[in-house]
């Protein structure tokens, strides 16, 4: 392909569909060809040279890395960037749903509602006076939820941008850690204080306080941590809380009955993590002595424990029986619930892992870094079979495993839209 660039040929590659080349170069442009070598369109943007370039998926969409710290995605049919879209600070969290809707938040307390198979923007969410750390959507994409550490809680219509329901902001002890059903009509808050909270989204008020830091009489001191609570989790029915505590305990709470059901000893440390399976009721826990417990939500037996060199930063649960561990070191850990087998994938990343989760079936496994990248590995063959890299630390991803929607937040308000169609 002769012509076009106003300097070196950095990045060749193919469409999907075969029909159309892409170039990309040190002048900062992409250009379609035909494979007859004619010129179809430049697509142009970046400031500083091309380093990279990949095509995401049949519908025509490229993704490209470029020296001047921005990734783009491109509609390579026409001369459109669907490119990277800025939050003013850290993105804290992203949720993917199935209605092709994904949420942003961050420092700015902004929370911004994309069209992420177009990675347009439709919406912003000036409400929030502190930033915003959580956010989740209801199933059906007609509810989007965002909450921060001033207890602030709000449901919002996105088509509209009415706030439908939720909860003032309050003084006090702030939030520490949260969690919501997936109709987003019930959630649980822990404080820094150690209080964790039931909430009634739709009244806006308390429906059961499952432990409180003042002094407690009764049946709430006998069921409650006795030291502070790390993390809490609600199953997406609303039915169970998990909480995970300094005590070396994790508990699981009947919300309907307010009892305590399950107390979890196994661990020699503080419990700092949970993952729940919903589909097969499993949980999985995590503490700072390297240990990791597999259980089973609803009789609360230990199903296998295991241990590591290296403390745990995250754990992901496949449908078909599988556990990944990301370490401290950047490797991976697998293991296999049904046989016990452990197989490592070493040196997976440079840097701290900061999310991993499986594909719907479980055969890959996605991950991201605070080395800027995204890794995706095929765990049939043991090898990556993509990666993304972004213009700075991925703090946090989101993938809708049904329209394969990956949405990326970093720690400079980038927001980044992949389509995993091809890869998943």
């Amino acid at each position: 392909l002769e012509g076009g660039h106003a300097g070196p040929v950095t990045c060749i590659t193919m469409s999907h569909d075969e029909r159309n080349v892409l170039t990309a170069g040190y002048d900062g442009t992409t250009i379609v060809w035909s494979l007859e070598g004619d010129f179809l369109s430049v697509l142009e943007g970046h400031s500083g040279a091309i380093t990279c370039l990949h095509t995401l998926s049949r519908n025509g969409f490229a993704i490209t890395g470029s020296e001047d710290g921005s990734v783009r995605v491109w509609d390579s049919k026409a001369t459109e960037s669907h490119t990277a879209y800025w939050h003013n600070g850290l993105v804290r969290a992203v949720s993917c749903g199935r209605s092709g809707i994904a949420v942003t938040v961050g420092d700015d307390c902004i929370a911004r509602v994309w069209n992420a198979g177009l990675g347009e923007h439709l919406r912003s969410y000036l409400k929030h006076k502190s930033s915003i750390r959580w956010c989740a959507q209801s199933e059906d994409g007609y509810r989007i939820l965002t909450a921060s550490p001033d207890r602030q809680i709000s449901v919002w219509d996105p088509r509209t941008g009415n706030m439908l329901y939720g909860v003032a902001a309050k003084s006090g002890s702030r939030v520490k850690t949260f969690s919501a059903s997936a109709d987003l009509t019930t959630a649980v808050s822990c404080l820094f204080d150690s209080t964790v909270e039931c909430w009634d989204l739709v009244s806006g008020r308390v429906s059961w306080v499952i432990q409180t830091s003042r002094q407690q009489t009764g049946k709430q001191r006998a069921a409650g941590h006795s030291s502070a609570v790390n993390e809490v989790v609600m199953t997406t029915d609303g039915r169970l809380v998990v909480t995970a505590s300094k005590d070396c305990t994790a508990r699981i709470w009947d919300v309907a009955n307010k009892t305590c059901k399950h107390v979890l000893v196994g661990h020699e440390d503080s419990v700092v993590g949970i993952v729940l399976e919903q589909a097969s009721r499993t949980l999985v826990t995590f503490s700072l002595d390297h240990s990791l417990i597999v259980w089973d939500l609803e009789s609360g037996k230990r199903i296998s424990r295991a241990k590591f060199k290296t403390p745990i930063t995250r754990t992901a649960l496949s449908i078909n029986g599988k556990v990944a561990i990301a370490l401290t070191n950047g490797c991976v850990n697998l293991i296999d619930l049904h046989s016990g087998d452990i197989r490592e994938i070493p040196r997976l990343h440079h840097a701290d892992i900061t999310g991993i989760t499986f594909s719907r079936d479980g055969s890959l496994l996605i991950s991201s870094s605070w080395d800027c990248s995204m890794k995706v590995i095929d765990l049939a063959r043991g090898c990556v079979r993509g990666v993304a890299v972004l213009d700075s630390p991925i703090t946090c991803f989101s993938l809708d495993k049904e329209s394969k929607h990956l949405c990326a937040g970093t720690d400079r308000g980038t927001v980044a839209f992949i389509d995993m169609g091809a890869l998943l």
